[in-house]
């Protein structure tokens, strides 16, 4: 298994958040949780860096779809 690393910076009041490694299955309900706190305590927008990201599978794709569904209903962005 390919390591995962998610590590989350606040620039500006706006969550920085870095990914690292794959998004798959196994790892985006880390990933969803991380979106959501930030998305539940306030943020209407998220920076999303996944520069250092190999791999992410339809799971992954789909939840970071979904932060950006709940974002855009706040005029927010991804």
């Amino acid at each position: 298994m390919t390591s995962f690393a998610i590590q989350i910076d606040t620039l500006k009041s706006i969550p920085f958040v870095r990914v690292e490694g794959e998004i798959d299955l196994h790892t985006c309900p880390q990933l969803h949780q991380t979106l959501s706190q930030a998305i539940d305590t306030g943020a209407t927008s998220i920076v999303l860096d996944i520069s250092s990201v190999g791999y992410i599978d339809s799971s992954g794709l789909g939840v970071i779809a979904h932060a950006a569904r709940r974002l855009l209903d706040h005029q927010g962005q991804i």
